[in-house]
C-alpha cells in the first residue's frame, strides 16, 4: 500500500514537472523599426507642390514603424500570427518660405505571418519570420496659400505589404527584449519587447 502511495506521488511529481516546462502557446509583441519600405509605393520625390502656385514641400517628419505582433505557437518550431504595422508620415508645404499648410499620410499594414524558431533555449532564441499582407494608406493635403487660397484634398490608396525578418534574437524569460534584421513593413532594424503566455 504504501508503495502504492509513493508511486502515485512520484508520478504525480513528475506530471507537474513536465506541466511547469511545457513551453507557453501565445505571444505578444511590440516594436518599433526603421527605416521601411511602406513608404516606397507612393513616395514622392519631388520638391514642388502641385496643390498650390509656387509652393514647396519643406519639413518632414516620421513616426514609426509602430508594429504590434500576436503568434501562437503551433509546434516547437513554428507558430501562426499576424503583424500590425503603423507609420506616419507628415511635410511642411510652403510657400515665399512661409508655411501654408500640411501633408499627412497614413500607413496601416495587416499582414498574416509564420515565425520560424530554429534554435530555441529557456533564455535565448534565434529565428526567422515571414508576413505578407494588405497596406491602406489614407493621404490628406490641407493649407491656405498667400493668396487666400484653401486646399483640403484627401485620397485613399489600397496596395500589398510585406515584411521578411532574415534574423531575430530574443532573451529573457516570460518577457522578452528583441532586436530583428530583416526588409520590409517593419523596417531593416527593428526592437522590441515580446510576452510569452
Amino acid at each position: 500500500m504504501k508503495q502504492t502511495i509513493l508511486g502515485v506521488l512520484l508520478l504525480a511529481c513528475v506530471n507537474v514537472q513536465a506541466q511547469e516546462k511545457t513551453p507557453p502557446q501565445h505571444e505578444l509583441a511590440i516594436s518599433y523599426g526603421y527605416p521601411t519600405i511602406a513608404f516606397v509605393p507612393s513616395q514622392n520625390n519631388d520638391p514642388n507642390c502641385d496643390t498650390f502656385k509656387d509652393a514647396w514641400y519643406g519639413k518632414e517628419k516620421e513616426f514609426g514603424p509602430l508594429s504590434i505582433e500576436y503568434y501562437h505557437r503551433s509546434s516547437r518550431l513554428l507558430s501562426v500570427g499576424g503583424i500590425f504595422t503603423l507609420i506616419n508620415q507628415k511635410k511642411d508645404i510652403t510657400q515665399n518660405n512661409q508655411k501654408i499648410g500640411h501633408e499627412s499620410r497614413t500607413y496601416y499594414s495587416l499582414m498574416p505571418a509564420i515565425k520560424l524558431s530554429w534554435l530555441r533555449g529557456e533564455c535565448v532564441a534565434l529565428y526567422s519570420k515571414a508576413a505578407l499582407g494588405v497596406c491602406f494608406r489614407p493621404a490628406t493635403e490641407k493649407g491656405v496659400d498667400t493668396e487666400g487660397v484653401k486646399v483640403d484634398k484627401s485620397n485613399f490608396e489600397v496596395g500589398p505589404m510585406y515584411h521578411l525578418t532574415l534574423l531575430g534574437l530574443e532573451v529573457g524569460g516570460r518577457l522578452r527584449a528583441f532586436g530583428e534584421l530583416g526588409f520590409g513593413a517593419k523596417g531593416v532594424y527593428s526592437a522590441g519587447l515580446r510576452y510569452q503566455f
